[in-house]
């Protein structure tokens, strides 16, 4: 997949109350062939959007395509820290010591039926 060889990814989230498309750069990782991304702080916006509205847009540079969102937990949350991690090694270690004391949330995205 093209993807994996990129660092980032466009993300749009819907607004939760809105409805409205909003868009913002995120890293990601694929894992066994799923997409994922999150944060070290869940209580972000595009958090909760993805939490509410369970759906997101991810662009990779050739055009958007529809994704549904579900949260991971436990070992999944785990094994995407340490994706993250092994991608970007020098990045993740200064996120993470920035935001220590925040609670972490991943998500997986499948493409939308």
């Amino acid at each position: 997949m093209a993807a994996s060889k990129k660092w980032s990814v466009e993300l749009t989230h819907f607004g939760r109350k809105s409805g409205k498309p909003f868009k913002l750069s995120v890293w990601f990782v694929e894992i066994e062939g799923d997409l994922w991304v999150g944060t070290r702080d869940r209580d972000r916006n595009w958090v909760k959007n993805l939490r509410s509205t369970g759906r997101a847009e991810l662009d990779f540079g050739d055009g958007a395509a529809s994704y549904r969102c579900t949260e991971g937990s436990g070992d999944e949350l785990t094994r995407f820290e340490n994706a993250i991690l092994a991608k970007h090694p020098i990045g993740a270690r200064i996120i993470n010591f920035m935001a220590r004391g925040k609670e972490p949330i991943c998500f997986r995205l499948v493409p939308a039926a």
